[in-house]
C-alpha cells in the first residue's frame, strides 16, 4: 500500500534583500482572519528581522536567533501579564455576585485544568499590543493583534497584515539584543565552571554539589563531583567512601527526576529554531527575563 502525501500551501513573505518562505502550518486562522507563528529559528522570520539590522554582531554568529532579541521577551512578558490578569479576571467573575465584593483574590491562582487547556487551542482569541518606539502612519505608537497564549512559553503569533509585520520588524531591530538571554540558566553553576556540569542538591545536607557525567574506557557512564575552584579539578574517590563513584552513580539514578524538575536549562537552543536560545551584545534587563513556571502558575495543567 502506498504512503499518503501530505498537501500544503506555500507562502513567501519578502524584505528587501532577503525572503521567508512558510506553509500553512505555521497560520491560526481566527474568524476568517490569518495570524502568523513568529518562532524564534535562526532559519525562518529572524532572516528578515537581521536584514540590515545595524544592532546585531557582524559577522552573524551562528545559530544566532530572536532568542536574543530583548524586543521579543519584552513582548512575550507582556503577553502573558495580560493573559495572567484575565485568567484572575475570569476566576473572579465565576463567584457569585452576591460574594464577588468580599471575596479574596487567592495568593496562589488555580491551575488551569487540561480540559480548558485543550479548549482555549481550539478557540484561540487575539489581544492587542502596543510597539513603543515604533510608529505607524499617524505618527503614534504602532499597536499589533496577538494571539492569547495558551502556555507561557508559546511563540508570538501576529495578525498575518504586511503593516502589523513590518511594525514587529521595526520593533524587534530597535528593542537591542542581549546574549545573557541565550546563556543557559544553570541554577547555582557559577559562571566559569565547565560546559557539562551540573548542581544537585543533597537531600539530607542541602548543600550543592558540582557533578559532572563523564564516560570511561568500557563505554559506561559514571558521575564524578567536581572541585569549586580555577582548576574545576577531579575529586579522586574510591566507589567505598561517601561521595564516591559507585555513591554518586546511586544519587544520580535517585535523583534523575529532581535535577530535570530544577529546570537548569528554561531555554534551549530549540529556540534558536523556534524558542530558545538567545543570543546578544548588551547587559540584560531583568524586567523582560520571563520566568513562566514561576509567574504562570495557572497555565499549567494538572498532572
Amino acid at each position: 500500500m502506498a504512503d499518503p502525501v501530505e498537501i500544503v500551501q506555500l507562502y513567501r513573505m519578502t524584505r528587501k534583500n532577503t525572503k521567508w518562505e512558510f506553509d500553512s502550518r505555521v497560520i491560526v486562522e481566527v474568524e476568517d482572519r490569518k495570524f502568523i507563528k513568529l518562532a524564534r529559528a535562526a532559519h525562518g522570520f529572524a532572516k528578515l528581522v537581521f536584514d540590515e539590522c545595524d544592532h546585531i554582531p557582524s559577522p552573524l554568529p551562528k545559530e544566532y536567533s530572536l532568542t536574543a532579541s530583548k524586543g521579543y521577551a519584552d513582548l512575550v512578558k507582556r503577553r502573558n501579564d495580560i493573559q495572567a490578569e484575565y485568567l484572575k479576571q475570569k476566576e473572579l467573575d465565576n463567584i457569585p455576585a452576591l460574594f464577588r465584593d468580599s471575596a479574596v483574590t487567592p495568593q496562589k491562582s488555580k491551575r488551569t485544568s487540561r480540559a480548558a487547556l485543550i479548549e482555549a487551542r481550539k478557540n484561540p482569541e487575539a489581544i492587542t499590543l502596543k510597539l513603543p518606539g515604533t510608529k505607524d502612519e499617524d505618527g503614534n505608537d504602532a499597536e499589533i493583534e496577538v494571539l492569547r497564549p495558551v502556555h507561557p512559553d508559546d511563540v508570538i503569533a501576529i495578525i498575518m497584515e504586511p503593516a502589523a509585520v513590518g511594525y514587529m520588524i521595526d520593533y524587534l531591530q530597535q528593542g537591542g539584543w542581549s546574549s545573557d538571554l541565550i546563556a543557559k540558566k544553570r541554577k547555582h553553576v557559577p559562571s566559569d565552571a565547565p560546559r557539562g556540569v551540573w548542581a544537585r542538591k543533597h537531600k539530607k545536607t542541602g548543600e550543592y554539589r558540582y557533578q559532572l557525567a563523564i564516560k570511561n574506557d568500557n563505554g559506561r557512564k559514571s558521575v564524578r563531583n567536581l572541585t569549586d575552584g580555577a582548576s574545576w579539578g577531579m575529586q579522586e574517590e574510591s566507589a567505598d567512601s561517601p561521595g564516591g563513584t559507585g555513591q554518586q552513580e546511586k544519587d544520580h539514578d535517585e535523583d534523575e527526576e529532581a535535577n530535570e524538575s530544577d529546570d537548569n536549562n528554561p531555554a534551549s537552543v530549540d529556540e534558536c529554531e523556534g524558542d530558545g536560545n538567545h543570543v546578544a551584545t548588551n547587559e540584560p534587563e531583568a524586567d523582560i527575563v520571563v520566568k513562566p513556571r514561576e509567574l504562570y502558575p495557572m497555565f499549567r495543567a494538572k498532572a
